[in-house]
């Protein structure tokens, strides 16, 4: 018995050491850090790629993936992780009833319609194309997903994300 007990906590450590170990249980990168100096309530959804074939240093040639929403109040601010230690991350956000979104750029990311409720996503082939996002599975309340102009944000030099309403 006490040897059974033994073999069981060996097991337990080397599994948390593995978990400890494993880069997908840390999480990786600079995150962006992004804040609502506003007076209105914002929601933000961020991209990054992930590792793929062609990757050199930090930049990364994998499947696109964006995430979201976050919801910051006035005054807020939150982290978004970098889970693949991209250098670069994008974002777009509106502001919450009826604001225009403030993220206008040159790259694109999938996101849920925003003109109904919807939880928490992370979408990656939707991100292949806009028509491969807005002919995807709707997801949430509000229709057809949307392909939304988003902002590059190199996190090695500036991870932050300042939304003043402006």
């Amino acid at each position: 018995m006490r040897s059974s007990a033994l073999a069981l906590s060996a097991l337990v450590m080397l599994s948390a050491l593995t978990l400890v170990g494993s880069p997908r249980a840390i999480a990786g990168g600079t995150m962006m850090h992004v804040c609502n100096h506003s007076d209105g309530k914002i929601a933000v959804a961020a991209g990054y790629l992930s590792s793929g074939p062609d990757d050199h240093d930090n930049i990364l040639t994998g499947p696109f993936v964006s995430t979201g929403w976050w919801t910051l109040g006035p005054g807020e601010c939150a982290n978004v992780s970098n889970p693949f230690s991209a250098r670069y991350m994008y974002y777009t956000g509106f502001v919450i009833g009826g604001g225009p979104f403030w993220s206008q750029g040159d790259w694109h990311l999938c996101a849920p319609n925003v003109y109904g409720h919807s939880d928490a996503f992370t979408f990656e082939s939707q991100n292949e194309s806009e028509d491969a996002c807005t002919t995807s599975t709707a997801f949430g309340t509000g229709g057809a997903n949307m392909w939304l102009p988003a902002r590059q944000v190199d996190v090695e030099v500036n991870a932050n994300v300042d939304y003043d309403g402006s």
